[in-house]
């Protein structure tokens, strides 16, 4: 993982409504998940480690922010080893919604 998956959503959702955009950024995301082989649940989670990556964020700032309630959702189910996860299309709910226009 060698650099943020933020940095293909720009080009990808460009000009679309609210829901198109978190759509073409959670493909984007997902894209990124599979490419890099980190885990993914069969219902689109990812471990922390991984979100923060996608976010662009180091993971101590992703858990300071969840304890602050600033972050996207999570689960604290776990799954893959992971003892709190992330369901990708809230983080791209998260990202589209923190669109500046």
């Amino acid at each position: 993982m060698s650099y943020s998956a933020i940095d293909r959503i720009a080009v990808a959702v460009a000009g679309h409504d609210h829901a198109s955009r978190v759509a073409g950024t959670v493909r984007t995301l997902t894209d990124a998940v599979r490419e890099s082989g980190e885990w993914l649940s069969p219902d689109g989670r990812v471990g922390e480690t991984t979100a923060a990556w996608l976010l662009g964020l180091a993971v101590g700032s992703l858990a300071n922010a969840r304890t602050e309630g600033r972050a996207p959702p999570h689960y604290r189910l776990g799954g893959g080893g992971h003892r709190v996860t992330y369901r990708i299309s809230d983080l791209a709910d998260w990202i589209e919604g923190t669109r500046e226009v």
